[in-house]
Formats: structure tokens, C-alpha cells, sequence
């Protein structure tokens, strides 16, 4: 599967609907790729197979087989495959477990997470009996996709995942989240990038997007995502073009065709990026991943 952002980088939840709040995705991270991006849904993540890194304003976490991630609403995050990962992913929106505004499931139990600003994301890796019972939960999460009753159950695992969450949080000391002067500037760069990377883009351009100076701009970036403005629309441009490589509806596209597209003045350069950030030139690529997304 492909990640959709819309303008503004906000994912697009596929299959998310209103009725039912809630998704699984099973996602092979070789051929999928996972830019940076926010979404108000929250989200558990289990890695089941293979080592990820995952990466928040915070800090960046290595995982592994078996290892668990919690991410709150809003919050800027992205993931990159170290080693042949696959991860199942649970998406859903506050209100499968709240209900209605202001409902006691609301103030009482959701609020503290959702409202908690040193509550960015959580790696839960086994360190205590806690998480190793929210470890075992997640997982057990996929095996009610497309079971009898299915809404009831995943709602019911939910809400008691989410009062071991609040047990953990109990437990630690959680350190204080990233600037909200930060990330507001750093989601109008990255919004104004994406939407804008097959064009000829200066810093300033990139910098004004978010009324920022050159410098403001730089810091910010290096800040947030801990890269420079071209070093991340280098990787975004390499990315898509991955994407373009191995989409059917790109198949009859030449390896130049693609690399203008995607932003690039030639295909001389192209690869030789392409190769610098994926190890491979793009028609090993092609010929690798086209025929398995």
C-alpha cells in the first residue's frame, strides 16, 4: 500500500470510514513508503518482522520483531525499513472510544493521553510487565480482522489497551514534547515541498511558506526533523520517484520521463542520487520491486 497525504501532509486514512472509525493495515515497508506526515486518528503499530526506525520530532527509535509504537494525534512522525520490515498498523479516531462530546470516556480516560504534551509518541519494547501486556494486546488486535463481531471486539481490546496506557504513563516520567512553534512551522515546509517538489525550489521559497528568514528556515529543519531543507527534498523526490517506478500506471515511463518528473534536471543526476540514498541504481529497482507492490 501507498501512504496519501492531502496539502497539507495530513495522511489520509484508507478505508477509514465514520461508521467505523477504525482500520488494519498489514504494510511491507521494502515497497512502501512512509514520508513524514501527521493525522488526527491515533495509532498502534506492531513490527512483525524485520527492524524500522521510527522517527518523531523527539528522537528517533530503533525497533524490532515484536516491538510495539503508540502515536498520538497530530503528532509529526515517519518510518523507514532497516531490514526487511513488516508492520500491522491500528488506526482509529478518539471517538470509538470516547462516544459522545464530553463524555466521562472522554474527560476521564482519553483526555489525559490526548492532551498530555510530553505525550508524542511511546515505544513500548517489553521494559516492564505493563508493556509487555500492551505488547501482547496489539498483537492479538489483528487476529479480530474480519471475525464475528468484529467492531465490538476491536473497540472492547481498544479501551483496555488504552487503560494499560494510562497505567504506563502512571509508571514513567514522561519528558516534555517538541516545540508547537516547532512543528506548526515545520508541517507549512513540509506541506509547501510536497506539494510543490517537481519544481526548481530555492531556500528562500521554502522558507517563505512559513514566513521564516533562511536561517529560521534551516534551524527549524534541523530542529525538527534533525535534516536540511534540500536533504529533505532530496529524500521526498527520491521517494516518489520510487513510487513512480513501481506503479502500474507508471510502468510505460522512462527512467528520464520519471526523474523529470520528480524534480530532477536529468537522469545522469537522478541516479546518481537514487543510488546514494537506495543502494541500487533506479532499473535495479524497477526490476526488483515493480512487479510486487
Amino acid at each position: 500500500m501507498k501512504i496519501r497525504t492531502n496539502a497539507y501532509q495530513q495522511e489520509e486514512i484508507e478505508g477509514m470510514t465514520v461508521t467505523y472509525p477504525y482500520v488494519c493495515h498489514f504494510v511491507d515497508l521494502k515497497t512502501t513508503y512512509t514520508p513524514w506526515h501527521w493525522h488526527e486518528e491515533l495509532e498502534f503499530t506492531c513490527v512483525l518482522q524485520g527492524e524500522l526506525n521510527f522517527y518523531t520530532q523527539d528522537g528517533t527509535f530503533s525497533l524490532r520483531e515484536g516491538d510495539v509504537f503508540f502515536t498520538n494525534s497530530n503528532v509529526l512522525s515517519r518510518i523507514e525499513n532497516v531490514s526487511d520490515c513488516r508492520i500491522v498498523s491500528h488506526i482509529f479516531n478518539k471517538v470509538l472510544l470516547s462516544g459522545h462530546y464530553k463524555s466521562v470516556f472522554e474527560t476521564m480516560y482519553m483526555d489525559p493521553i490526548l492532551l498530555n504534551r510530553g505525550v508524542t509518541a511511546l515505544v513500548l519494547q517489553g521494559r516492564t510487565d505493563t508493556e509487555k501486556k500492551i505488547q501482547k494486546s496489539v498483537r492479538n488486535l489483528s487476529q479480530l480482522h474480519g471475525s464475528a463481531g468484529e467492531a465490538f471486539r476491536v473497540r472492547n481490546a481498544l479501551s483496555e489497551i488504552w487503560l494499560l496506557l494510562l497505567d504506563l504513563l502512571q509508571e514513567t516520567e514522561q519528558k516534555p514534547a517538541a516545540s508547537s512553534v516547532y512543528q506548526d512551522r515545520i508541517m507549512d515546509m513540509l506541506a509547501f515541498i510536497q506539494e510543490h517538489y517537481a519544481e526548481k525550489l530555492t531556500l528562500e521559497q521554502i522558507a517563505a511558506s512559513a514566513s521564516l528568514s533562511r536561517r529560521e528556515c534551516i534551524r527549524t529543519f534541523q530542529n525538527s526533523i534533525h535534516e536540511s531543507p534540500f536533504e529533505y527534498l532530496l529524500d521526498f523526490r527520491i521517494k516518489k520517484a520510487q513510487n513512480m517506478l513501481t506503479a502500474p500506471e507508471t510502468a510505460d515511463l522512462t527512467i528520464t520521463e520519471i526523474a523529470l518528473q520528480t524534480g530532477f534536471s536529468g537522469s545522469a543526476y537522478f541516479g546518481k542520487i537514487f543510488r546514494r540514498l537506495t543502494g541500487m541504481t533506479p532499473r535495479e529497482y524497477r526490476n526488483r520491486y515493480a512487479h510486487t507492490v
